[in-house]
């Protein structure tokens, strides 16, 4: 959505002008005829720049605000500590299979590793609905979903604990546990364990 702000701006702000022009001809129109116009200036433009004082404050606040706990809500909300040990791991894996809500976090790190891309992200549509019922299968263990995972060559798995794909995962006999903290886990394909240095 961010992406969009700037296209967003540049087609509204033409439409938004012509739409409150006649408005604000008519109240400027207004404001000479009843004479409040030149006697309203001066305070006009003070009361217009404390405004923009006010608003630029506020903005500059509100940001910090916002940005303040921006690290601690990723490293709450995405997997930034199991994102490190695959950066310190580049061997271990070549095709992943991650949660989807993850798929943006671990693309923006990991471009452009090529044993670092990502199954699916959060642009569903560039995706495919192919892609997406794939996914969908192997999320909910569908009866093909470990048919899903060898078709894409999928030798490592970085999802969410405590997920039925966590608990099948542990139960194939196929996979290692890796790495694993409150946020994610990382299973391994057997066959890919050399890659990972025994860690």
């Amino acid at each position: 959505a961010v992406r969009f702000i700037v296209v967003f701006v540049v087609v509204a702000l033409p439409v938004l002008a012509w739409q409150w022009t006649p408005a604000w001809v008519r109240f400027t129109v207004w404001l000479r005829e009843s004479g409040r116009l030149t006697a309203g200036v001066a305070s006009l433009r003070s009361a217009g720049l404390v405004a923009l004082v006010v608003i630029a404050a506020g903005c500059v606040g509100f940001a910090g605000y916002t940005l303040r706990g921006q690290t601690a809500s990723t490293d709450a909300n995405y997997p930034v500590a199991a994102a490190g040990w695959l950066a310190s791991h580049p061997a271990c894996g070549t095709r992943m299979f991650n949660q989807y809500d993850w798929g943006g976090y671990l693309a923006n790190r990991f471009y452009p590793s090529v044993n670092r891309r990502v199954f699916i992200y959060g642009e569903a549509e560039l995706m495919g609905d192919q892609l997406l019922a794939e996914y969908v299968d192997v999320n909910q263990l569908h009866s093909d979903w470990e048919q899903v995972l060898d078709e894409h060559g999928v030798d490592y798995v970085v999802f969410a604990p405590d997920r039925p794909v966590d608990a099948a995962l542990q139960a194939s006999g196929l996979w290692t546990l890796q790495y694993s903290d409150s946020v994610a886990d990382i299973f391994v394909r057997d066959t890919a364990l050399a890659g990972c240095g025994g860690a």
